[in-house]
């Protein structure tokens, strides 16, 4: 029993130590405080989107946010008559997007990239059906050959309070993601 409360001890000696340290250190006070707030932040971050109308590298696609719509409820009603509004203290936000295939051969954007609309405070909406049908909606079936563009719409249902906070986040199967300005 002695060797078992003698474990007991030093693992929480051991995770106590881990812990004081990471507080320390994402209070800014252990020495490498001084490199990272002097770093300029990186551009694609969630810091420093890229601006809308430029174009960065996703994977094997080159990804442009060319317009977006923070209230696009009745442009979305106005696609399909069974299109229902947001609900109450929501928006349909709506993103429309340029991709151009940067890898050989042909490829469809389906599973190979992920987008989300995300804030710097880690709330996350991911993409799904919350629209309903969008006017011009990204054909992530349709085959794309190397150096085509293609252009569609992406949509989300977004708390109101969130709107000003909000950017898009868009992964690649290579790992890594960008985020975009709205």
């Amino acid at each position: 029993m002695p060797r078992v409360a003698a474990a007991i001890v030093v693992l929480l000696v051991v995770f106590g130590a881990g812990v004081a340290t990471g507080l320390w250190l994402e209070r800014g006070s252990g020495p490498e405080a001084e490199d990272v707030a002097a770093a300029p932040p990186t551009p694609g971050s969630v810091v420093d989107p890229i601006p809308r109308g430029r174009s960065a590298d996703v994977g094997v696609w080159a990804l442009r946010v060319v317009d977006s719509d923070d209230d696009a409820a009745e442009r979305i009603a106005a696609a399909n008559q069974f299109n229902a509004p947001p609900p109450e203290g929501h928006r349909q936000v709506m993103v429309e997007v340029v991709l151009e295939r940067r890898g050989r051969g042909p490829a469809v954007v389906r599973g190979t990239i992920t987008a989300a609309l995300g804030t710097p405070a880690g709330r996350t909406f991911p993409l799904g059906q919350d629209c309903g049908i969008l006017p011009d909606p990204l054909d992530t079936g349709q085959p794309v050959r190397e150096s085509q563009e293609i252009r569609g719409q992406w949509c989300w249902v977004v708390p109101e309070e969130e709107l000003a906070k909000i950017r898009l986040e868009v992964a690649g199967t290579g790992g890594g993601s960008v985020w975009f300005r709205l």
